[in-house]
């Protein structure tokens, strides 16, 4: 039996030259290596030029060059000159605390800076904080005849907290880049996918992309020195008579080897990634420098603080190698807590860190609200993760707080922590099923051993009393009697099992559509019956790349529920149409983007949320010349004229609207709405070539709320008629003839119906519905009966035809999808992996594709063919709400509640070209 190693010591882990995932610091600067040249040409710019923009991806290590590099030589350049000329003459500050008031922080960080530089003489003389942020700095560099470096670190966070402050930042740090006369530079960092938040400030500062610098991961020579300058440095300051640390060459060069740029994948369980736009061209010749230090800090910790003199090879060999020590780091830390803690960081890692991947701070009062646990269990279990020990998270309390406020410790923590969090709630489901299923079968061999008991003794006193024959046929009856009550039992606990398993996985959500829905009226003997078919099987995850876009849109200050495209005239080339795309918001605007140039606008005039917002699919004139048209909670729809004056003419309704459905020719808009009340729903056909003050048709079947209504194409119609199905939350879906408004068929769903859609021919219609049914009804058929019956664990969210009707889908709560064969009525795939609802979903015009957007925070694309995931689209903050294709096909965007429509390009995503138009 091997001895056992000796535990390592407290203070040689303290004193490991190496940070693992903390930024070094100024006074970390000596230990800071590899990164000189970077510096220069950083300090270069900065000095320079009146704004620099620096970026990088996540954990290449922008801050610690930053603080470690440019502000400390920024800090020795200014006391050598105080010393020689008796002024700075350049002031270097570094900010990074966005989550509070920006602009208070930021003349705090410069007044405590210039406390820590000026002699106290120079203080006493300082002027006083002046009315703005520009007027204070230019007070006080005129007072030194100095100029002041801001840089704005980690900036990507002040977008995240942007809704918690008012704009006085973004305007005062306009005023300061656009001021010549103002002696200030600002450099600018971020993580790189966040570049395109930046669009709001591009607007006002012409020059912000014009100097822009990108940090890459280390050369191989950098990392070598990153390696070999601290150990040295370490051992240049032990005192003369204590032993020189050594490192094995060899286990230098297999570092070099294992931690290659691209090589470590940190990732959500069952996912695969792609890194997008890198800029390295020989990955070989890089190495990422995070995982470097948290190797070397691994790797001190068990040679040199267990004893050894030696840094050795085969300490990473028995460790299993770079890649499992950096997926170990995480699990390494939780084993240490105890259950109950695991509990509580399992429900707490949910609110610090999104799906895609983005940290949130919060405080602990917050947090325990959120996870439904004591403050004092949830302050106890941060406590234990902020220590040095575990640095799984930080304090980041701002001054004079009573709660404490923590976020992850650092970006590359999230990845590691998501799995984690996935793995623990998977081995709990286990867990609570074993447990389940033995009670279950403890419960019936109890049972069953109590019925055969009293079967035995009524048999006994039947023979008894009775004569043979009566016996036999006692005892018959009791073994039948006893069957039936076992299997009855056992058919129970399996229900219950797998009821229990199944609602394990995501919990119910109240969502907008049901805020005012009234009680649905249902039939007392339901029309459809229970006759559920198969559930197709998984597609795979295996392959999923990660993708996230830097095309965004955040015009929008809220949530943003559905967005469309369109083309129309372009009034500085007439002939010419120009594409556009269109998102409503609940901020009470519909935004339009110009996707050919810089002609967006707003369609503002609601006085209360923008549900949807559609464009005219035919923009000549013959359909009224409408541009587009929205609805609102505020009980109206608007058609809107393009142009300088945009006119628009108010559609009233009495009750808050839920959607828009405009016919192919551009004449007709149906517009629906809620049930509030004693005001039930009501759905209304428009000619949009003649009266506006009324409607053409107003349908009055529905008994409760209407939902989004669906029309199908009138080219394979009857003289040009379509036909218009609308669900409600009365239980059923009504089928009109279109534009006539003539009542067609009525689809008994037998519980409220929150989607339809139908084919583009007419024939099948789906319908959605809150029993976690969807049900596909063959128009054909006089007797109204389904034709096939899809089911789910819970409600379904969204229902939709691909453009053939070929095949339809659904989207449930319980965060899979399945598609169906409608010709053959057949089960294709089972599309499982969101790990939250599922609540919008859309075909890819052309090839066997399927988006789906989750309130998981990401979209995946499908290949329902191949029955596989090709891709994660991750980058939104907050649920997700709508897609939709633009008209070539090979573009989607996406909606989502932190107030962002984000635009993709099927061409970007490996994987996607069986989708894409040729």
């Amino acid at each position: 039996m091997s001895a056992k190693p000796p535990e390592p010591h407290a203070e040689l882990i303290k004193a490991c030259p190496y940070r693992g995932l903390v930024p070094y610091f100024e006074e970390d600067a000596d230990y800071f290596f590899g990164r000189q040249n970077d510096t220069q040409i950083i300090l270069a710019n900065c000095m320079t030029t009146r704004v620099t923009l620096f970026y990088g991806a996540s954990g290449v290590g922008k801050s610690s060059v930053l603080y470690a590099g440019v502000m400390r030589e920024l800090h020795r350049r200014a006391l050598a000159n105080l010393q020689q000329r008796d002024c700075p003459e350049c002031v270097g500050v570094a900010f990074s605390s966005w989550r509070d008031d920006p602009v208070a922080g930021l003349l705090e960080r410069v007044e405590e800076s210039l406390r820590k530089l000026l002699p106290a003489d120079w203080l006493a003389e300082l002027p006083p904080r002046a009315a703005t942020l520009p007027e204070t700095l230019r007070a006080w560099t005129q007072f030194m005849q100095s100029d002041f470096v801001l840089l704005l670190d980690q900036f990507e966070e002040y977008f995240l907290y942007r809704d918690a402050h008012d704009t006085s930042f973004e305007d005062e740090l306009v005023a300061i880049v656009n001021d010549p006369e103002l002696r200030v530079n600002v450099l600018i960092s971020l993580r790189e996918d966040a570049l395109a938040r930046l669009d709001t400030l591009k607007a006002n500062i012409p020059s912000l992309f014009s100097n822009g610098l990108r940090l890459e991961h280390l050369t191989m020579d950098s990392a070598r020195l990153a390696i070999e300058g601290p150990l040295k440095l370490y051992n240049d300051r032990l005192p003369p008579s204590a032993p020189r640390l050594t490192i094995d060459p060899a286990l230098i060069e297999e570092l070099l080897s294992q931690l290659k740029a691209g090589r470590v994948r940190l990732r959500k369980l069952g996912m695969g990634a792609v890194r997008f736009g890198s800029g390295i061209v020989d990955h070989t010749a890089r190495v990422e420098a995070p995982y470097l230090q948290m190797v070397m800090m691994r790797l001190w910790r068990e040679d040199i603080a267990r004893g050894s003199q030696a840094m050795r090879l085969a300490t990473l060999v028995a460790l299993g190698g770079a890649e499992q020590i950096l997926r170990s780091h995480l699990d390494v830390v939780m084993a240490q807590l105890p259950a109950a803690e695991q509990a509580l960081a399992a429900r707490v890692f949910h609110y610090l860190v999104t799906p895609g991947g983005t940290k949130i701070a919060h405080y602990v009062s917050d947090l325990a609200a959120f996870a439904q646990a004591p403050v004092a269990n949830v302050a106890r279990m941060c406590a234990l993760l902020e220590e040095w020990k575990a640095r799984v998270l930080r304090d980041v309390t701002p001054p004079g707080m009573d709660s404490k406020r923590y976020e992850i410790f650092h970006d590359l923590l999230a990845a590691p922590i998501l799995d984690w969090r996935q793995r623990y709630e998977m081995d709990e489901a286990r867990k609570k099923w074993v447990l389940r299923i033995g009670a279950a079968f403890l419960l019936c061999s109890l049972l069953a051993a109590w019925i055969t008991y009293q079967a035995s003794i009524n048999a006994t006193k039947a023979a008894q009393d009775t004569a043979q024959h009566a016996a036999a046929k006692a005892q018959r009856t009791a073994e039948a009697d006893k069957t039936a009550a076992v299997t009855k039992i056992v058919e129970q606990k399996n229900a219950e099992i797998v009821k229990a398993v199944v609602g394990f996985a995501t919990d119910e959500i109240a969502i907008k559509e049901d805020a005012h829905q009234p009680t649905p009226v249902l039939s007392t003997e339901p029309a459809v019956p229970d006759f559920p078919k198969a559930k197709p099987g998984n597609a795979t995850l295996e392959g999923a790349v990660e993708f996230s876009t830097t095309k965004v849109d955040a015009n929008h200050k809220r949530d943003v529920w559905n967005a469309d495209y369109g083309k129309f005239p372009d009034p500085a080339h007439p002939g010419r149409l120009k594409a556009f795309l269109i998102t409503a918001g609940k901020d009470k605007t519909a935004f339009v983007m110009d996707l050919e140039g810089d002609g967006d606008f707003a369609l503002k005039g609601h006085t209360d949320e923008v549900n949807a917002a559609l464009i005219n699919p035919n923009p000549d004139a013959a359909s009224g010349g409408w541009f587009a048209a929205t609805a609102s909670d505020d009980s109206t729809a608007r058609v809107w004229k393009f142009g300088t004056s945009r006119d628009s003419k108010v559609l009233k309704h009495k009750t808050p609207l839920t959607g828009l459905v405009w016919s192919r020719d551009g004449r007709w808009l149906v517009t629906t709405s809620k049930g509030k009340d004693d005001i039930k729903g009501l759905a209304m056909i428009w000619d949009l070539t003649g009266d506006l003050n009324n409607p053409a048709k107003i349908l009055t079947e529905s008994t409760g709320s209407i939902w989004q209504s669906a029309l199908s194409d009138p080219k394979h119609g009857t003289d040009g008629h379509s036909w218009l199905v609308t669900p409600s939350s009365d239980g059923k879906a009504y089928v009109y003839s279109f534009p006539d408004g003539m009542l067609s068929h009525r689809l008994d769903h037998g519980a409220p119906v929150r989607r339809a859609a139908i084919t583009p021919d007419g024939r099948f219609v789906v319908t959605a519905g809150a029993d976690g049914r969807a049900i596909l009804w063959d128009l054909q058929k006089s007797d109204e009966k389904p034709a096939v019956v899809v089911v789910h664990a819970k409600a379904v969210r969204d229902v939709t035809f691909d453009s053939a009707g070929h095949y339809f889908a659904t989207g449930s709560d319980d965060g899979s999808a399945q598609i169906w064969d409608t010709q053959n009525l057949k089960g294709i795939v089972t599309l499982a992996g969101h790990t939250a609802p599922i609540y919008s979903i859309a075909f890819t015009p052309r090839g066997p594709g399927l988006v789906t957007t989750s309130w998981d925070r990401t979209a995946r694309i499908w290949n329902f063919a191949e029955k596989r995931c090709i891709a994660i689209c991750t980058g939104h903050t907050n649920v997700l709400w709508s897609t939709k294709f633009d008209l070539t096909g090979n573009k989607f965007c996406t909606t989502s509640a932190d107030g962002t429509t984000r635009i993709w390009e099927l061409k970007a995503i490996p994987g996607t070209e069986a989708l894409r138009a040729k």
